[in-house]
């Protein structure tokens, strides 16, 4: 199959007389007509009349043309493909280093080059890596309050030695990891022992101060004389007795102070910020007294009553009223009875009363008719009128004491028979080595009443 190949038009030139050939048939060429000087158009002018006009030539075949009056151009040869030889990796990297020119003119070195590249990269792999890494720091979140949980001014927040915030809450950012040491002070109160936290990378940790008032500081300062006194705020206790300061917040309070052998002393009171709020010195009025009973011999597996109310063991410390007197009985079988009454004395040390039983005595022997002598009758005497209601007393004392009974002297017991009105009295044994016991008796119109002491 052949190939045409259509080559770009010449240029167009305006035709000249002549003759033009088509293969081997020459025709003529006429000349262009001239154009009017009346105007741009051209002008055709018959020289002659279309009689005496040439012939055109006839419009010719092409496929009438014998081969030879054509001519094609031939198809260009492919460049020939030049192959590279194979270079030895050896010698390549023996070769300097190539300079390059650089775009001013100057040379530089591509092995430099390479260099400043690759520290330019581990510095952008560092920057991407301090923005989007994970993190080496910590956070920290401190609160500082004084005591009762109240608001301190003045604060001072210190992380290794540095402050750090003046106020509570603090927020602490960008810590390094490792352990952080904590310490707060602020006017009025003592400074804290710096304390150790461990910061961990990413996390955020909280820690508590609380402050305590320089000397006595805010708060409570009671001044109370008794035993077993408890000191309560708003329903809440606080402590006891003989403290003398409680750290409560500033504001009204009520205070009560309590104890079991006192009326209870309310009150209310307005505690200051800055300066303690002072109470007291108290006089509590006692209403009563510890009355210990302990075991003597004989007073094991007994019944106790107290007072009507039955007691399970010995030892035991019962509060006893001191308005009234008190009844203690003992009742064992094969054992004398124990009775006495008490009445307690204020008094902060309880009172010791060790119950002993003596065993019964009977005698199985029958007892002689009485001898019935005849005499003259004496004189009948007054009957003793009974809105008197005379008493009777009995008093002893182991070992041997004197008795003063209401501050008269009454000799050295045992004693019987001793008459008193109806009413307390109050019964005082003194030994002479042994000491001193004090006790009350309480006796109804024409009853009588033993009451008896052992000393230590």
């Amino acid at each position: 199959m052949k190939r045409i190949s259509i080559l770009p038009p010449a240029p167009l030139s305006r035709p000249t007389a002549g003759t033009y050939s088509v293969g081997n048939t020459p025709l003529p060429l006429h000349p262009a007509p001239a154009a009017d000087s009346d105007d741009d158009e051209p002008t055709t002018s018959m020289a002659t009349s279309l009689d005496t006009q040439p012939e055109l030539p006839p419009v010719l075949n092409p496929s009438s043309f014998p081969p030879s009056a054509i001519s094609l151009p031939r198809p260009s040869r492919p460049p020939a493909i030049s192959v590279i030889p194979a270079v030895n990796r050896e010698s390549v990297a023996s070769l300097p280093p190539v300079a390059m020119t650089a775009p001013g003119g100057g040379r530089f070195d591509t092995q430099a080059a390479r260099k400043g590249a690759m520290l330019a990269a581990a510095g952008l792999l560092l920057v991407v890596a301090a923005l989007f890494g994970p993190s080496t720091t910590g956070s920290l979140v401190l609160t500082v309050s004084g005591p009762g949980g109240v608001s301190v001014r003045g604060l001072s927040i210190l992380v290794d030695g540095k402050l750090r915030c003046d106020k509570s809450p603090c927020l602490v950012k960008e810590l390094p990891e490792g352990a952080r040491f904590i310490a707060a002070r602020a006017p009025g109160y003592g400074s804290t022992e710096a304390s150790a936290i461990r910061i961990e990378p990413g996390e955020s940790a909280a820690y508590h101060i609380t402050l305590e008032k320089n000397g006595m500081g805010s708060g409570l300062s009671i001044q109370a004389a008794g035993a077993g006194l408890s000191v309560y705020v708003d329903g809440n206790s606080v402590g006891s007795l003989p403290r003398k300061h409680f750290n409560v917040s500033p504001g009204s309070h009520r205070v009560s102070i309590r104890g079991q052998l006192y009326e209870n002393y309310d009150l209310v009171v307005n505690v200051d910020e800055f300066e303690p709020t002072v109470i007291g010195p108290l006089r509590m009025t006692q209403t009563k007294r510890a009355l210990q009973l302990t075991p003597g011999k004989g007073a094991k597996h007994a019944q106790i009553v107290l007072d009507g109310r039955h007691v399970p063991t010995l030892p035991a410390t019962i509060a006893l009223a001191l308005d009234r007197p008190h009844t203690i009985s003992a009742r064992r079988k094969g054992y004398q009875a124990y009775e006495k009454t008490v009445q307690l004395l204020p008094g902060t040390d309880p009172m010791v009363m060790k119950i002993a039983l003596s065993p019964a005595t009977y005698s199985e022997r029958p007892r002689p008719k009485p001898v019935v002598r005849h005499k003259r009758p004496a004189p009948a005497k007054a009957p003793v009128s009974s809105s008197r209601g005379h008493s009777t007393l009995n008093v002893n004392a182991i070992p041997m004491a004197s008795v003063v009974i209401d501050g008269k002297p009454m000799g050295h017991t045992p004693i019987m028979g001793i008459r008193v009105g109806p009413g307390v009295h109050t019964v005082v044994f003194n030994h002479p080595e042994l000491g001193r016991k004090v006790t009350s008796v309480s006796v109804n119109p024409g009853a009588t009443k033993t009451v008896a002491v052992r000393f230590q």
